[in-house]
């Protein structure tokens, strides 16, 4: 399974929050560098 485009395309429909595709980093789906891309939040620091 392809989880970046799962992932991806669930939360362009509203399916998942930012928050829940933060989750899919921390459980290893995805690299945080995808879930940003995904959300478009950029970790600033």
């Amino acid at each position: 399974m392809d989880w970046y485009f799962t992932i991806k395309r669930y939360y362009e429909l509203g399916c998942y929050t930012a928050a829940q595709v933060l989750r899919f980093a921390e459980l290893g789906k995805l690299s945080l560098d995808q879930a940003q891309e995904i959300t478009g939040a950029r970790n600033e620091q």
